[in-house]
């Protein structure tokens, strides 16, 4: 959790540094600053826990950083941007008795509305929501599918780059166990601190 907060307040200084930096009002609308084709990578923390009826209990990750990818595109409205998003996120695991736990990896589709503010030109805030498939293991490989929402936000630090933080929870409305129905996880947690580029 230390690391979380870590993350977060980084990514704050960095976006109050940057206030000045990158002159948002000479381009008239902020919010076309956002527009187009974005990717970047990132580094983030997985929070999630799978159970089962061969051992019980359940596993939970969050304390060993991971890595993420994302790529997207945005369509700006005004003071509103609507985007677009494909994700990655990278497993974490534990090995307990020989037997591996954990997440090994999620992929995610958003779509986002994000809106930029006066105080802030250089940032949009934003909300997400969309559709998520997630490989598990609990002793034995499993997948779950489901649905997500979460909150970010991105800064601007010149035309091109931007810093991020995003976070996202995943709730599994489809279980797929090879039919043994013994296999299950709960909510699917992320929180990851991004850097991008936009094209």
């Amino acid at each position: 959790m230390n690391r979380n907060v870590k993350l977060i307040s980084l990514a704050a200084a960095c976006t109050a540094v940057s206030g000045n930096a990158f002159a948002a009002d000479d381009l008239g609308n902020p919010a076309d600053a956002f527009a187009g084709v974005f990717a970047g990578l990132g580094v983030g923390f997985i929070n999630a826990e799978t159970s089962g009826d061969d051992s019980g209990g359940g596993y939970a990750a969050n304390s060993t950083p991971t890595y993420t990818g994302f790529v997207g595109y945005n369509w700006v409205h005004g003071d509103y941007i609507i985007g677009a998003e494909v994700s990655a996120f990278g497993g974490e695991t534990s090995t307990i008795d020989g037997d591996d736990y954990g997440v090994r990896g999620i992929y995610d589709l958003k779509l986002r509305a994000g809106r930029t503010f006066e105080m802030a030109p250089n940032t949009q805030f934003y909300l997400s929501a969309g559709i998520f498939h997630a490989e598990l293991t609990h002793s034995e490989n499993f997948e779950a599918r489901g649905l997500s929402v979460g909150a970010g936000f991105e800064t601007n630090i010149t035309e091109n780059v931007f810093i991020a933080v995003d976070g996202t929870a995943r709730f599994a409305t489809d279980i797929d166990d090879n039919n043994d129905e013994d296999k299950d996880v709960g909510e699917i947690y992320t929180l990851a601190a991004r850097v991008g580029f936009r094209f």
